[in-house]
């Protein structure tokens, strides 16, 4: 207890190990999925929630529209959603836009 207390006073947190594993388990399963995704996914999933067509992303990323639509297959596999509707409202309540 005086360690942990040190510690503290030296500007260091200190927390059980099981409490830091309990709030690892505890974060939300949806986060980890948002984790999943690439950098370029997560930039088209951006546009798609803000209701650009693919073709407009394609033009704006300068890729194809056959790369955008890949792109928003694997978003939906990895997000587990199963329309860009979903997909809109997941980017929503993680507040991605």
């Amino acid at each position: 207890m005086v360690h942990a207390a040190r510690g503290v006073m030296s500007g260091y947190l200190v927390f059980p190990l099981q409490t830091l594993e309990a709030a690892r388990q505890w974060r939300s399963p949806s986060a980890g999925r948002l984790a999943r995704l690439t950098a370029r996914e997560l930039t088209v999933l951006q546009y798609l929630a803000r209701g650009h067509a693919n073709k407009t992303i394609a033009a704006r990323l300068q890729i194809s529209s056959k790369t955008v639509s890949t792109h928003k297959t694997n978003i939906m596999c990895k997000l587990n959603v199963g329309s860009v509707v979903e997909m809109a409202d997941y980017a929503r309540k993680h507040r991605l836009l």
